[in-house]
């Protein structure tokens, strides 16, 4: 068996975002919410948790399970209201072969939708190899 491509998500802040706020701002609440949905579909947080890059705030996931089209579609809807939650937030994606960016809600569907359809070619690919 071939080894667990991993995806990897990376979400940037916004300037606007204030992750230091509390508990009640909404970068956090923002992040709970997203990380409930990460959590619920086998990510994790990894190294480092928290990186300076200039102004913004990065956060890194990733995955090292397989990926269902469902839990890609999941993902998506989270992503999409990640950078819609607030101007300025931008996500990046990592895996099955692609690195993509997006600034906006619509290049975050955008990206889930090629995240999806390269996942589906590297499967039916390895289905063939079986």
């Amino acid at each position: 068996m071939a080894d667990v491509e991993k995806l990897q998500l990376v979400l940037r802040s916004s300037v606007n975002d204030d992750p230091f706020a509390g508990q009640d701002s909404q970068y956090v609440r923002d992040m709970k919410q997203f990380m409930a949905v990460v959590e619920s579909q086998g990510g994790r947080l990894v190294p480092p948790r928290l990186a300076m890059d200039s102004a913004e705030i990065q956060t890194v996931l990733e995955f090292v399970q397989p990926l269902t089209h469902d839990a890609l579609k999941i993902l998506g809807a989270a992503l999409v209201a990640w950078v819609h939650g607030r101007a300025g937030r931008r996500t990046e994606a990592s895996g099955f072969g692609i690195r993509v960016k997006a600034n906006s809600a619509e290049e975050a569907e955008r990206l889930i939708d090629k995240l999806a359809a390269v996942k589906k070619t590297s499967h039916a690919k390895d289905k063939k190899h079986d």
